[in-house]
C-alpha cells in the first residue's frame, strides 16, 4: 500500500476525467486539498487524511479500519443506523463463481446479488436466437440488445442477494425467451414469463492465475458524504436497493443490496484461461461485456478490435442514472455510439427499436478492459473510451 499512500500524502495529478468531475462540486472539493475551485487536468490533488486511514489499514488490517477511525465516524454519522457490533463482524465472504457454457467457452461471473448474471443469460440467449457471425451483418446488435432485454426485463422482480444464481440462468428459465427474439420486430415482454463511480481492474501471472476485479462508490463520488475525520468516501450502492416492503431487494439490516457490478473470466472445456474482462457503466456494464464476448468468441476478434469497436447501450425510457434501466418493463431506448456502422440504425429503426445516436468512444458507452491468453502470449488491452487507463506487463 506504500505507492497509494504516497499519493495521497504527497499528491497525484488529475485525469481530465477527475478533473471535470470535480469542477462546480464545491462539497467534492472541500475534501480534497488543492481542489477548492474548477480544477484543471494536471493539477496536483492531495488526499491527506486518507492517507492516516490507509496507514491503519497497512498497519492493522480490516480491524483497523472498521473497528478504528472510519468505524467511530460511521457511528457518529449515524448513530440510528449502526452499532459497534456491525463493524466488529466481517461480511466478506468465498463464493463460487456463476458458470456458463456459450459460444464453446465457459464463461465465469458473481453469483448474485450482481447483475452478471445477465451477461451469461443474454449470451447463451443470442447464441441460440441465431446471431449473426459477423458484427457488420445488420441483424447483429438487433439480436444481441434483444437477448439483453429477453434477459433483463425482469431484473428489478428477481435480482436480490436471496436470488439463485443457478436458477435465473437455468435453461428452463431461458429457454422459453430464446423464441422471444424476433427477426422481423421489437418483442413486446409486458407481463412475459412474470409467475406473480466505478474501477475496472484485471490481472494475469505468469501461471496464469486471473482476477477480474471491479470496485464502485456508485456515481463518480458516491453518496457525496464523508466519515467525518477520515477523508473516506462513502459509496451510493444503497441505489440498488427499494423500499417496497415485501420484496426480496426491499432495504432491510444485514442485507446487500442488487448491483450492477459484473467482471467476468471465460475459460476453456479444460477450464483453463481464454480470457479476463470487465468495463464500468451502471447497467450498462452486462450490455457491453455481452457485446465483447460475442465478438471475441463469435466473431474471432482480436481485443484491440472488439473494444475499439462501437457499441450500443440501452437506457431506461426515463432513466437519466443509468440505474434504473429495466425499471420499465423492458421499455428501454437503444444508444449508438456514432461510429456503429450505418447500417445498424436503420435497420434497428426499422424493426421498431427507438434509436438515438451519441459521439464515439463516449464515457457512456463503459470503459472496457480485456487481458485475453493465448498460449504462451498475454495480450492486454485497454478501451480508448478511458482517458487514463493502461495496459502494462512485467
Amino acid at each position: 500500500m506504500r505507492p497509494a499512500i504516497d499519493y495521497a500524502q504527497n499528491g497525484f495529478p488529475a485525469t481530465p476525467f477527475v478533473a471535470n468531475t470535480i469542477s462546480g462540486r464545491s462539497a467534492v472539493g472541500e475534501f480534497i486539498e488543492g481542489a477548492g475551485g474548477p480544477v484543471a487536468a494536471g493539477q496536483t490533488l492531495y488526499r491527506r487524511q486518507f492517507a492516516g486511514i490507509l496507514r491503519d489499514i497497512a498497519e492493522g488490517g480490516r480491524d483497523a479500519f472498521y473497528c478504528g477511525a472510519f468505524g467511530a465516524a460511521m457511528r457518529r454519522l449515524g448513530p440510528e443506523l449502526f452499532a459497534a457490533e456491525d463493524f466488529r463482524k466481517s461480511q466478506a465472504s468465498w463464493t463460487r463463481p456463476l458458470g456458463m457454457e456459450v459460444f464453446g467457452q465457459r464463461i465465469w461471473t458473481p453469483q448474485p446479488p450482481s447483475s452478471g448474471y445477465l451477461t451469461l443469460s443474454a449470451a447463451w440467449i443470442a447464441e441460440r436466437a441465431g446471431l449473426p457471425a459477423s458484427p457488420t451483418d445488420p441483424a447483429w446488435p438487433h439480436v444481441l440488445i434483444e437477448a439483453m432485454r429477453q434477459a433483463a426485463f425482469d431484473r428489478p422482480e428477481v435480482l436480490s442477494d436471496a436470488a439463485d444464481g443457478q436458477a435465473l440462468i437455468s435453461r428452463d428459465r431461458l429457454s422459453d425467451r430464446v423464441g422471444g427474439v424476433r427477426r422481423d420486430g421489437v418483442a413486446n415482454l409486458t407481463g412475459s414469463y412474470r409467475p406473480g463511480g466505478t474501477t475496472y481492474v484485471s490481472v494475469v501471472d505468469a501461471e496464469r492465475t486471473a482476477v477480474s476485479l471491479i470496485q464502485s462508490n456508485c456515481m463518480s463520488f458516491g453518496s457525496r458524504l464523508v466519515a467525518p475525520g477520515t477523508g473516506v468516501w462513502l459509496h451510493n450502492r444503497g441505489i440498488g436497493f427499494n423500499l417496497r416492503q415485501g420484496h426480496p431487494n426491499c432495504l432491510a439490516p444485514n442485507r446487500r443490496p442488487a448491483h450492477t457490478l459484473a467482471p467476468v473470466i471465460v475459460t476453456d472445456q479444460n477450464d483453463d484461461l481464454i480470457a479476463s474482462l470487465g468495463t464500468r457503466g451502471g447497467d450498462s456494464q452486462p450490455q457491453v461485456v455481452v457485446q465483447l464476448l460475442a465478438r471475441l468468441l463469435r466473431a474471432g476478434e482480436s481485443p484491440a478490435t472488439a473494444l475499439s469497436a462501437g457499441r450500443w447501450i440501452l437506457r431506461g425510457k426515463e432513466d437519466d442514472t443509468s440505474f434504473n434501466t429495466w425499471g420499465f418493463g423492458g421499455d428501454v431506448r437503444v444508444c449508438l455510439e456514432a461510429n456503429t456502422p450505418g447500417e445498424w440504425s436503420s435497420h434497428l429503426g426499422g424493426l421498431g427499436h427507438r434509436v438515438e445516436i451519441e459521439p464515439a468512444f463516449s464515457h457512456a458507452f463503459g470503459h472496457a478492459h480485456i487481458i485475453e491468453a493465448n498460449g504462451n502470449v498475454l495480450q492486454a488491452c485497454a478501451d480508448p473510451r478511458s482517458g487514463s487507463a493502461a495496459a502494462a506487463g512485467y
